[in-house]
């Protein structure tokens, strides 16, 4: 949790730990369960100056269960009473939304679902009113989840969700019109391909070479991997993303066979058809001559089945018609190849309308992830301006702020580089919904006609922000592939990236073991928080900290929380919190002037140096 500048604490060090200026004023206390307003008086008795109120419920709430209430149950007077609270106690007041509304681009069963969507934007835009009610502007956390993440094919090999996930992980892609994902698979498949005269691939207009022995199109003998194509990409060889180029050359495959059955149909359906103009021809001939010359007529329509290899056979009853009425067999034979050929003409048509939709599927694809994050921040950039509008209109005093969280690492928005995207592309979205009075042919709703395109990326930066969770972070520790060490320095750099780029306005902090979001005080698991809060405080953005409880055990889950978060965040001492007299363990804080207990002492500093490992630093026996 403490960035030291050695590995050990030695006894006459003076400032063994790097101590961070932040008051306990500045951290806050997250509670998401049950009424809020109940919850903020229950915080501010136990000291808290910042308060972050949070829903459970979505849809139709239930004041009565504390998993259901939305800030819809919240009524006028309540909210009124939350705010006066607020002001009386001068505290801070935060807004999370229903952490059981997560993602913005509608992910469900099969695909991307726009009323989907549009019900946690919904979600999030009653909390962003809530908000408004209760403080003077601020952090409205919603939570990203946009796609479980093993869609995903952006992160690199630094982290796998199971052992060789980089290189057979799974492919998502998805048609852009319908959002229904067309393509799941894994990366080791392979494409098959043949050989070629110039060594291209034959989706790159490589010509097959005729094998010799078998007069077939010599197919390879190792088929084309996802890998090959991330080389192409590499090497410039193709534009696309190499997971869109090797579906499109396994599609190939489809399409061809597909374009070829097409052919086949509609050469049957041209033959039928010619046959069909032959007898409708001889037919209408055969009909004019019968009435000048009735066996001629029969003549005629005999040499003519036979031409048309439709004889009976002879000992077939059909045989005597033949001679005694063979017109009536051409209408037979009609009726026949004109059945035939409609049939054929059914069967092109089925497969031309498959080549279509392939070529469009093709032509309409794209990642899972491009998809997902094009809507989600479109939705996101809505909620921003629907913010900055509720924000003047409320008269707020501090910008009231949408704030995206990274939640799981099974979910995408999790890595701090999809956080990252999502907040930028959000923010550019609402630059151009704001200063775009027209959106694909229609009028654009959310269009600022005096707002310039200056102003609109700084009320965008302004109300578009990221909320980090350090503790989501750390879960990622169980995916890395690398050290303790080496994946705190990885959280830390990536923190500092985020800060350099102003993506983060709020943070959220507990404590884990690096597998589950265990919601631990501080200081309990191994989560960098120290780390991460210095860097808040040098961003200038320590007052936006809030700690979430949850792992405390039931009824003390707030005040512990908080008193650990403040003991060690803030470094703050708390003696008599309710009345309760020091403790023993309180008196030790005072050794040498520090509020923390060294763990290595020698010498004269030991009352028993050979039982050291049975005393406490004091002295005083284990018992």
């Amino acid at each position: 949790m403490v960035e030291f500048a050695h590995d050990y604490w030695h006894a006459m060090d003076e400032k063994n730990i790097e101590r961070i200026d932040i008051s306990m004023k500045d951290v806050g206390i997250s509670v998401g369960i049950g009424d809020p307003w109940t919850n903020i008086k229950t915080a501010v008795s136990a000291g808290a100056n910042h308060v972050e109120l949070g829903f459970m419920g979505t849809g139709k709430g239930s004041i009565s269960s504390p998993v259901g209430v939305t800030p819809e149950t919240i009524s006028k007077t309540k909210r009124e009473d939350i705010r006066a609270f607020a002001k009386l106690n001068k505290v801070h007041i935060t807004t999370h939304a229903s952490a059981n509304a997560a993602g913005f681009a509608g992910f469900g069963e099969g695909g991307f679902n726009e009323g989907a969507a549009e019900r946690n934007v919904h979600e999030a835009e009653r909390a962003i009113e809530f908000a408004a009610d209760v403080s003077d502007g601020g952090s409205v956390t919603v939570h990203t989840g946009e796609f479980p993440s093993v869609l995903s094919t952006a992160r690199g090999d630094k982290f796998e969700l199971y052992p060789g996930e980089a290189k057979k992980g799974m492919i998502g892609l998805v048609d852009q019109k319908s959002g229904k994902i067309v393509a799941n698979f894994n990366k080791d498949i392979e494409v098959p391909d043949f050989e070629t005269e110039d060594g291209k691939p034959t989706f790159l207009g490589g010509k097959p070479i005729i094998d010799k022995n078998t007069g077939k199109f010599k197919p390879k003998e190792k088929g084309l991997s996802y890998q090959y194509f991330l080389d192409l990409k590499k090497e410039g060889k193709i534009k696309e993303d190499p997971s869109i180029a090797f579906y499109r050359a396994f599609q190939t495959k489809n399409l061809e066979q597909t374009k070829a059955e097409e052919g086949k149909w509609m050469d049957n359906y041209e033959s039928h058809k010619e046959t069909y103009e032959e007898i409708e021809k001889m037919k209408k001939s055969i009909s004019s001559l019968q009435k000048q010359d009735p066996e001629t007529a029969k003549r005629v329509a005999r040499n003519f089945l036979e031409g048309m290899r439709m004889r009976p056979q002879e000992d077939t009853k059909k045989f005597q018609e033949f001679y005694n009425n063979p017109l009536k067999l051409i209408e037979e034979a009609e009726t026949k190849v004109k059945r035939e050929m409609e049939h054929s003409q059914e069967g092109a048509m089925g497969y031309g309308k498959k080549v279509f939709e392939i070529e469009n599927e093709m032509k309409n694809i794209t990642t899972v992830e491009d998809f997902a994050v094009t809507k989600s921040a479109t939705n996101i950039a809505r909620l921003g301006i629907t913010a900055w509008e509720t924000e003047k209109r409320k008269g707020l005093i501090k910008p009231l702020f949408i704030s995206p969280e990274n939640v799981f690492a099974e979910q995408y928005g999790a890595h701090p580089q999809e956080l990252k995207r999502i907040i930028q592309e959000s923010r550019n979205k609402m630059v151009e919904l704001m200063t775009s009075p027209q959106m694909e042919g229609k009028a654009n709703p959310y269009y600022k006609k005096n707002v310039s395109k200056e102003e609109a990326k700084k009320l965008a930066e302004d109300h578009v922000r990221a909320n980090f969770d350090i503790g989501h972070a750390s879960t990622w520790r169980k995916y890395l592939k690398g050290t303790n060490e080496e994946f705190d320095k990885w959280v830390l750099k990536e923190v500092d990236d985020l800060i350099k780029d102003k993506i983060i306005g709020h943070a959220h902090v507990s404590d884990n073991f690096g597998y589950e979001d265990e919601h631990l005080s501080v200081g309990e698991g191994n989560a960098p928080i120290a780390g991460f809060v210095k860097r808040m405080k040098e961003a200038g953005m320590a007052d936006e900290i809030i700690l979430e409880p949850g792992g405390q055990g039931e009824g003390e889950s707030i005040y512990n929380a908080l008193f650990s978060g403040w003991e060690r965040v803030a470094h703050s001492p708390v003696y008599r919190m309710a009345g309760e007299p020091m403790t023993w363990t309180d008196v030790s804080g005072y050794f040498m002037g520090r509020t923390w207990t060294p763990n290595y002492m020698q010498g004269a500093y030991l009352v028993n140096p050979q039982a050291a490992e049975d005393n406490w630093w004091s002295g005083t026996p284990i018992e």
